[in-house]
């Protein structure tokens, strides 16, 4: 997210290019290559974010930074994390101890629990294996379950219909 730059960011088509990550070493934020080729992806830009995401690189050059300090300076993630008063704001909301990588889990449960196929939500999310993102990412839900129980309610219940 840090590593975002405005020509990353495709409104029109609703995507962003992941193509680099950046990290902070001795103080100073260094760009470098995701960890694998799987972390070079596009990835698919909700509606609900697209207006947020305008209005941060409205009037900006390609090549700033699409997430900045009020200043105009690319923020490091822990410099973001103040920015936004992270830790305020997840404990006001009842969640002290959630992480900012907990939003992946967030986003992998809540995409696949809307119907989104696992191979699409691993490209998005830029694993190099299924695997990871559907025993690691990729949360179930209560309700879901739950489904589960109604469905086969359901077909049972057709199948005794049938007699």
């Amino acid at each position: 997210m840090t590593g975002l730059n405005v020509s990353d960011v495709d409104l029109g088509r609703r995507r962003i290019s992941v193509r680099r990550s950046m990290t902070q070493v001795g103080g100073k934020l260094v760009t470098g290559k995701p960890k694998s080729r799987a972390g070079i992806r596009s990835v698919p830009l909700p509606d609900s974010l697209v207006g947020v995401l305008a209005a941060r690189i409205e009037g900006r050059v390609r090549t700033e930074a699409a997430i900045t300090s009020p200043k105009g300076a690319r923020l490091s993630r822990e410099n973001w994390v103040r920015a936004v008063r992270w830790r305020e704001q997840v404990t006001a909301l009842g969640y002290p101890t959630l992480r900012v990588h907990d939003l992946r889990h967030t986003y992998a449960s809540l995409a696949r629990a809307a119907g989104a196929d696992l191979r699409l939500l691993q490209v998005a999310m830029g694993h190099a294996s299924i695997t990871v993102t559907a025993h690691t990412y990729a949360d179930l839900f209560d309700g879901e379950l739950d489904a589960v129980a109604d469905a086969l309610d359901a077909r049972l219940t057709e199948i005794r219909t049938d007699r």
